[in-house]
């Protein structure tokens, strides 16, 4: 997963002899990123069900599998949400004379995937449910706190507008789904989700 999460906001490279035609540095083309991000919500972000074998899981694990499982997905969850790829993503965009892969379509095409149930109004598994939240969680930190190594200044950037829209975004899809969806963890879910994305929107209330 860490390989293919490489491609989104990636540069190639090219080592380069001061008489070499050619740049040193290419944004990978924006068809490798669109189908990268594809690939980490079909097979990163789904519940990992090829991984829990009853029949093993209970003979070497009491009651850490689910949290194991959540913690990995969360990580490339994480490292996708990073400042430095969406900078980069902003960075291609502006300077390009080509299409490009904006950080507005990674950040939408990752929302939609990551949220897919309330287009579907279908209940929503533990794992997603964790993973949901952590996407809050990254949001909030992307959102509040001073971005370390990084060469962006947070506050002077286009990454909190955009981390706003998706709120808002993600908070009107949330809202619509909830008459329709009646399992009774996904609606504590969905309470939880609006509650905390109301937060983040606007904290002074």
């Amino acid at each position: 997963m860490g390989h293919v999460s490489a491609n989104i906001g990636g540069v190639y490279e090219y080592n380069r002899t001061y008489s070499g035609e050619g740049s040193v540095y290419v944004p990978v083309v924006e068809e490798i990123q669109r189908r990268s991000m594809d690939f980490l919500i079909d097979y990163a972000f789904e519940a990992p069900k090829w991984l829990l074998d009853e029949e093993i899981i209970s003979l070497i694990n009491q009651s850490e599998a689910v949290n194991k499982m959540c913690e990995i997905q969360v990580d490339a969850l994480n490292n996708i949400l990073d400042a430095q790829r969406i900078a980069r993503l902003i960075e291609w965009n502006a300077r390009s004379t080509e299409n490009s892969y904006t950080a507005f379509e990674m950040l939408d095409q990752l929302r939609s995937g990551l949220w897919i149930e309330l287009e579907q109004y279908e209940p929503i598994g533990v794992f997603r449910r964790n993973l949901q939240l952590a996407y809050l969680e990254r949001l909030s930190y992307l959102m509040n706190e001073e971005l370390p190594q990084t060469n962006t200044d947070a506050s002077q950037s286009d990454i909190r507008p955009m981390v706003r829209e998706q709120l808002q975004l993600l908070l009107d899809e949330v809202q619509q789904a909830q008459p329709n969806i009646s399992e009774r963890a996904t609606q504590a879910h969905l309470i939880a989700v609006e509650a905390r994305t109301k937060k983040l929107l606007k904290p002074e209330e």
